[in-house]
Order: structure tokens, then sequence, then C-alpha cells
């Protein structure tokens, strides 16, 4: 069965970036609100395992199992939504973020999925998902060099 991935080096701490992929807080407790702004309306939760119903009657119910701050696991219950797969590696400054799509399609449907993610699936997964957080994180990094370089500035003067 085919999957889907994207591997992008992200310019941010590996819990940070953990944090604003996911919703779940430094130090491994969940932020509840942060977490059902993501995934919706939280029903279950045993450990770090947490079960959301969709806001609307399309969105699949996920079941969350998070691994602060290393990978995050999110299955469609009861539902042909493909599953995702976040992991996330430390790498001097910046973090390593894989993000991994496992479609539960079969046979010629899943062949069809495929050609679909290449021709145009997967410029539109990587606009809605990987691009909000590489634009956060740079711009974060642009913003404190801008700042560090003024302050350098009026002390050179």
């Amino acid at each position: 069965m085919p999957t889907y991935k994207f591997q992008i080096t992200v310019t941010g701490p590996l819990e940070q970036v953990y944090e604003h992929v996911t919703g779940y807080t430094d130090g491994g407790s969940a932020n509840l609100k942060s977490l059902e702004e993501k995934h919706g309306e939280l029903v279950e939760q045993e450990g770090e395992i947490y079960i959301f119903k969709g806001a609307s009657e399309d969105d699949p119910t996920w079941r969350c199992e998070y691994e602060h701050p290393r990978r995050r696991v999110m299955r469609a219950q009861e539902s042909k939504w493909a599953d995702r797969i976040d992991l996330f590696e430390s790498a001097d400054d910046t973090t390593l973020w894989t993000v991994e799509w496992q479609p539960k399609a079969t046979g010629i449907q899943a062949y069809t999925q495929w050609l679909g993610y290449h021709i145009r699936g997967k410029t539109h997964l990587y606009a809605e998902v990987i691009l909000p957080v590489i634009t956060h994180f740079r711009d974060r990094t642009t913003t404190r060099h801008r700042t560090m370089s003024r302050r350098n500035r009026r002390r050179r003067q």
C-alpha cells in the first residue's frame, strides 16, 4: 500500500516545532483548548491517548497518541480518511519533521489515490500542512534577526 510523505527541516527547536504542529504543550501536558481547536471535541482520554470528534459530519473521529516531543499518531476511526504520523528529530538548532499519511484504500482505489496525490494532492497538502509551519518559524527567525541587527547597530553608533 503506498504512503504519502513529506520530510522538511524547520528552523526551530524540537519542542517548539512539536508544540506548534500538534498543539500538545511543553512538558508533555495537554492544553485541551489547543487540542480541541486542532482536532474537534474531546470525547475520551486515557493517558497520552485522546479521542476527538470532528466538528462536522464529514470529519472523522480521531484517535491521537502523543509521545512528546518525538511523535504524534492520528488514526481516523471508522473512516476512510488516511491515518497521519508526525515524527520530529532534533538537528542542531533545527527540527527534522516527517509527515506520513497512510491511506486505507486497497487495490485499484489505492493506486488511483496515489496518482491523484502526485497530480494535484501533493501541492495542496504542502500548502495546507507544511507551508504554514515553515512560514511561522521563518517569520520568527527573521524578526529575531532584524531585532538583533537593530540592537547591534545602535550599540556601534
